[in-house]
């Protein structure tokens, strides 16, 4: 498959997830609403595996976000605490993406970030193969 098919699937699969209020396809500076998610490619990697076939690594970054200001940070942290399982589930059950990859492999990170105001993080890499025939 493709880079943009790829992440058009990470970003459809967090939509699905309850409780994300919006997902973007970029790092967007004017977040309409929280938690908001941004999905932004980091990487694109090509690992010789013969001279027929290249394995293909697609990295993305997702950033949660969650504004502590007009909530609590014990809030913010609830907010977040309760879309890690989600996340890392609808990853670890939709792994080859509905068929874009050829499996996908999910780390995270919490942290916070001063945007807006104090924002408390979630943040995922997303690592995507496929096979590619040169």
């Amino acid at each position: 498959m493709s880079y943009s098919t790829i992440k058009n699937r990470i970003v459809a699969d967090i939509q699905d997830i309850t409780g994300i209020r919006n997902v973007y396809s970029y790092e967007n500076p004017n977040l309409a609403g929280y938690p908001a998610a941004c999905v932004v490619a980091v990487n694109v990697n090509d690992i010789w595996l013969d001279s027929m076939t290249n394995e293909r690594e697609y990295v993305f970054k997702v950033r949660v976000y969650q504004e502590m200001e007009k909530t609590t940070p014990e809030n913010a942290d609830g907010i977040i605490d309760n879309l890690i399982d989600a996340l890392m589930n609808k990853f670890a059950s939709d792994y080859t993406l509905n068929g874009t990859c050829k499996g996908c492999w999910v780390k995270s990170v919490l942290g916070w970030v001063d945007r807006e105001g104090t924002i408390r993080t979630y943040e995922l890499e997303i690592i995507a193969k496929d096979l590619i025939s040169i």
